[in-house]
C-alpha cells in the first residue's frame, strides 16, 4: 500500500526517484515471497491487490517477467471476493475480516485492477458485488453500512468514515479501468454527500461513523446501536474512536481531484464534474481545458478550450443519469453516458453546459423516502448545539482545537413528507457551500410530524421506522439542506399516505 501511494505521488510530482523507490521495494517483496521468508496473512490476504496499483504500473515502464510472477503469487495468496458473495449478505455480530466495511470497499477494483496483469478476462465482478451490498447493506447516500463490519440495510446504522474513502477510490479505478459511466454515478452521490457530511467545516473534526438518519452525536448510555464498534463511534473529534480515519480521510477530495480528466486514446475525458484546470499537450500541442462551474450546486457549467496551434482531437464529458434535461450551448441534446465533441479546436473555444433535474422522492424502502436534486440528497437540518470534551488521553491533552464534541439535538426529528412540491433556493455567494449557516442550496416543502420513537433502548437514536405515518400536528413549511451540511439530520423519512396515493 506505501507502494500505491508512491505511485499517486508520482502522478502529481513526476519525481524519478518513485521509480527506483517503487523498484526496490517490490523486488524485495518478490524476493522475500520466493524465498517463503514471508507469507500473506491476515489483513494482507484481503487488500493484497492494492499492490497491483504499483506492479502494473512499474511493468508498464520496466516489461519486466518477475512483476508478472509477483503479481501472480500474491493472487495466490490472496483472499478471491468473486467466491464470497454470499457472505457479503450477511450481518454479523462480532468482528471479522471477511465482512469488514474498509475491506469489502477496497475489493470491489479487485478484480479492475487485477485482470490485466494476470491474463484474466474481465467479468464485471465489481457489479455483483455492488448490487449485493445495496440490497442487503444500502444507505440512501450511495455508501453501505459497515460499523466497523457489514450492518444491514438500515438509517440508524453506521457508514465508516474510511470506507467512504475507499469507496470513493474504487468507483475511481473503476472507471478508469472499464470507461463505463455507472461508476462516475455512483462516485459522485458518495463524493457530494457522505464525505462532507462526516467532516467538519474546518477539517479539524470528523467521525468515525455516520448515520443516515442522525438526531444526536454522544455516548450511548447502555449498549451500542453499532454491530462491531463502541459506544462512542459516531462522536466528532480530530481522532475519534480510532486512529485510521484521521490518517485516511485527507485522500478524498485530492483524489477525486485527480479523477476529474482522464486520458484516452481519443483525447480527454473530463470524468468528475467539479471546478477544474487542465495543462496538457496533445500530439505535442499545448491545451489547456478550463471549466468552471458551481456544481452541484449550480447546474450550469462553463468551458473554455485553448491551444497554442490548431489540434484535432475529442472531449467527452460525463454526463450523470439523473439529468432530465441537458443544454449544450442553450440547446437541448439527447441523453446520453457522454458529450462527445470531436473538431479541430483552434485557439480558444467557448461553450456551456446545463444539466437540469427537478427536486423528487425516492423510495429508500418501502416506508421511507429521500429528496434527491441531481447529485445532492437533501436532508431536514435539525438544529445542534456542539458541547467542547477536552481530555488527556495517552498522555496527551486534548483542549480545542484538538478535543471531541458531543453534538445535542435542540429542535425535532420527527417530520414526514407532506407534499410532492418543492421550491429550490440557491446562495452561489457563499464560502462554503457545505455550511450549516449558508448552505449552497435549500428547499422547501410541507411536512407534518408523526409518532417516531426512540429506537428501544436508546435515548439518543430514532427508530428504524415510525411507528405510524398518521400526522399529529399541522403541516409545517420546513427547508431540507444538503445531506454534507447536516450534521444532525432526518434524511429517510416517510411520505404521509395521502401525499402518497397523490404521487401514484
Amino acid at each position: 500500500m506505501i507502494c500505491k501511494v508512491f505511485v499517486i505521488y508520482y502522478q502529481c510530482s513526476h519525481d524519478e526517484k518513485i521509480i527506483d523507490v517503487v523498484y526496490k521495494v517490490l523486488k524485495n517483496l518478490y524476493d522475500l515471497l520466493v524465498q517463503q521468508e514471508i507469507a500473506l496473512k491476515h489483513w494482507d490476504r484481503y487488500r493484497y491487490f492494492e499492490c497491483f496499483i504499483a506492479i502494473e504500473w512499474l511493468y508498464d515502464l520496466k516489461q519486466e517477467d518477475w512483476l508478472l510472477q509477483l503479481a501472480k503469487i500474491l493472487d495466490e495468496q490472496g483472499i478471491q471476493y468473486a467466491q464470497m458473495l454470499e457472505i457479503l449478505k450477511e450481518t454479523r455480530l462480532t468482528w471479522n475480516l471477511d465482512t469488514h466495511g474498509v475491506n469489502v470497499a477496497m475489493a470491489l477494483k479487485q478484480e479492475a485492477v487485477t485482470y490485466r496483469l494476470l491474463s484474466r478476462p474481465y467479468q464485471d465482478i465489481a457489479e455483483q458485488i455492488w448490487q449485493i451490498l445495496e440490497k442487503y447493506h444500502g444507505t440512501a447516500v450511495g455508501t453501505f453500512t459497515c460499523d466497523e463490519c457489514l450492518s444491514e440495510r438500515s438509517p440508524i446504522q453506521g457508514s465508516e468514515l474510511c470506507s467512504i474513502v475507499e469507496l470513493m477510490f474504487s468507483f475511481e479505478i473503476l472507471f478508469e479501468k472499464t470507461k463505463d459511466s455507472k461508476w462516475l454515478d455512483r462516485l459522485e452521490k458518495v463524493t457530494f454527500n457522505a464525505l462532507p457530511a462526516t467532516l467538519s467545516e474546518d477539517l479539524w473534526t470528523h467521525q468515525y461513523d455516520q448515520m443516515v438518519n442522525q438526531i444526536q452525536c454522544t455516548p450511548f448510555q447502555n449498549r451500542s446501536i453499532f454491530k462491531t464498534n463502541g459506544n462512542e463511534a459516531h462522536l466528532f473529534g480530530l481522532e475519534p474512536n480510532y486512529g485510521c480515519c484521521t490518517a485516511n480521510f485527507n485522500q478524498g477530495w485530492p483524489k477525486y481531484a485527480l479523477s476529474c480528466f482522464k486520458r484516452c486514446d481519443e483525447g480527454i475525458i473530463q470524468a468528475s464534474l467539479a471546478p477544474c484546470d487542465l495543462k496538457t499537450t496533445i500530439q505535442g500541442i499545448a491545451v489547456h481545458i478550463q471549466v468552471e462551474t458551481q456544481y452541484p450546486f449550480s447546474s450550469e457549467i462553463r468551458y473554455q478550450i485553448t491551444t497554442d496551434k490548431d489540434v484535432s482531437f475529442s472531449f467527452f464529458i460525463y454526463l450523470p443519469s439523473w439529468c432530465k434535461t441537458i443544454l449544450y450551448n442553450d440547446k437541448p441534446i439527447p441523453n446520453q453516458s457522454f458529450l462527445e465533441i470531436s473538431q479541430t479546436w483552434k485557439k480558444a473555444t467557448k461553450f456551456t453546459l446545463k444539466l437540469i433535474d427537478t427536486p423528487h422522492l425516492k423510495p429508500y424502502d418501502d416506508c421511507l423516502y429521500t429528496l434527491e436534486y441531481g447529485p445532492l440528497v437533501f436532508a431536514l437540518p435539525l438544529q445542534t448545539r456542539f458541547e467542547k470534551i477536552e481530555y488527556i488521553k495517552d498522555g496527551v491533552t486534548r483542549k480545542f482545537p484538538y478535543c471531541d464534541y458531543y453534538l445535542y439535538r435542540e429542535s425535532d426529528y420527527n417530520y414526514a413528507f407532506a407534499s410532492h412540491q418543492f421550491q429550490i433556493f440557491t446562495n452561489l455567494q457563499t464560502n462554503n457551500p457545505f455550511s450549516f449557516h449558508h448552505p449552497g442550496l435549500r428547499i422547501q416543502t410541507q411536512m407534518q410530524k408523526i409518532d417516531w420513537p426512540y429506537e428501544k433502548g436508546f435515548d439518543s437514536v430514532c427508530a428504524k421506522h415510525p411507528l405510524s405515518i398518521t400526522p399529529i400536528d399541522k403541516v409545517e413549511i420546513k427547508q431540507l439542506f444538503p445531506y454534507g451540511c447536516c450534521k444532525l439530520r432526518m434524511t429517510a423519512m416517510p411520505l404521509l399516505q395521502k401525499t402518497k396515493k397523490e404521487l401514484q
